[in-house]
């Protein structure tokens, strides 16, 4: 039970948590991940579709948390499906936190090193990162709520000013006719759509911590809802001015179209180290929360102070930001990771909440 108001976050700091985890890598990669499946200019169409998908199993979640309301998803599996199969379900969850924090250092890493800081070796900038991130999270819950309430109107304001230059290079061919090819390759989309929207999943843990927890839809919706929109309008951007044939040919295609326009006389060349450093705060954002969350999770488990492990996994994970050997086992790893991700909450989720529909039925039954 969450006996303290100090542990308590608002409405608006949870939708921005869960949007802040959201809004990740995939801003410089989704529009390449789904015009590779598309293969044409529909991307847009299958965010949309993957939004509503996503919609509706944030609403699993909410129906399932409000048959446990002050515990989160590490406490209440284990009541749901006993000590054995609750306890490997946690392990699948903590797993995909523990390797997806080490992943977005790395992401960071990379994208310094070559657009920025190309003298600074990868393991200062991820060290720096590290520390940083140890100092919020010892502050809690509602310390890291409150940093991302600062940082995602600052990064939301900075990328859409970036992107609306970029209309500049903007031809509607690009994106027309508008599913020219059929249904199939807006469906084929889907799938690299909801590679860049791991965070809702959150929900399962950040409810127990809501004040009104009556508003978790809102908060869940809101939180989904504001990246959407982001990112529809990234793929069209992006692939309005590159086109779909470029845009499958560049590993950071948003980095890419910024760097090939003018503007009132100076060249923009460079002008993407301010769409870079905003983003290198939602980076931030995502590792931390992936930690933080990790964290409370093996704290929640054990019974142990979170801080302890808040200070034992930092090394772990620096460890593992240095996994992949190069930028294509990166992006593999991230998809594997994404799997993982989907496989908690369109099989784990779905069937905890038939089985706590059940014993809640039951035990309305026998009193």
């Amino acid at each position: 039970m969450l006996d303290s108001n100090r542990k308590q976050i608002t409405t608006i700091q949870t939708s921005i948590f869960i949007a802040s985890v959201i809004l990740g890598m995939g801003v410089l990669t989704l529009p390449r991940n789904v015009t590779e499946d598309t293969q044409g200019q529909d991307g847009w169409i299958s965010v949309i579709l993957a939004t509503l998908i996503l919609l509706l199993m944030g609403w699993l979640i909410i129906r399932l948390n409000r048959y446990y309301p002050d515990q989160t998803f590490f406490q209440y599996s284990t009541q749901i499906f006993g000590k054995w199969i609750g306890n490997l379900a946690n392990l699948i969850f903590l797993s995909y936190l523990f390797i997806t924090a080490g992943y977005e250092l790395r992401g960071m890493a990379e994208v310094t090193h070559f657009h920025l800081l190309p003298n600074t070796p990868p393991a200062v900038s991820i060290s720096l990162m590290v520390f940083v991130g140890i100092y919020l999270m010892t502050g809690g819950i509602v310390a890291v709520a409150r940093m991302f309430e600062i940082l995602l109107p600052i990064t939301l304001f900075f990328f859409f000013v970036v992107l609306a230059t970029s209309f500049k290079v903007f031809e509607w061919r690009n994106i027309l006719p508008v599913m020219g090819m059929g249904v199939e390759p807006v469906i084929k989309g889907i799938h690299g759509s909801s590679l860049t929207f791991s965070g809702y999943e959150f929900m399962l843990v950040l409810n127990a911590f809501m004040q009104r927890k009556k508003e978790a839809w809102k908060a869940i919706s809101a939180g989904i809802l504001v990246p959407a929109l982001f990112y529809v309008v990234i793929v069209i951007v992006v692939v309005g001015g590159l086109g779909p044939d470029q845009t499958i040919t560049l590993t950071f295609p948003t980095i890419e179209l910024i760097r090939s326009y003018e503007l009132t006389g100076i060249f923009f060349e460079r002008y993407e180290v301010f769409l870079l450093a905003v983003w290198i705060l939602q980076i931030f954002a995502t590792y931390v929360s992936m930690q933080y969350i990790f964290c409370l999770g093996i704290s929640q488990i054990t019974g142990k102070n979170i801080r302890f492990f808040i200070y034992g996994v930092s090394p772990l994970i620096f460890l593992i930001a240095f996994l992949p050997a190069d930028i294509n086992e990166f992006f593999n790893l991230g998809t594997i990771l994404v799997h993982i991700e989907l496989f908690v909450v369109f099989i784990i989720v779905p069937i905890a909440l038939v089985v706590a529909w059940i014993r809640n039925r039951r035990s309305r039954h026998h009193n």
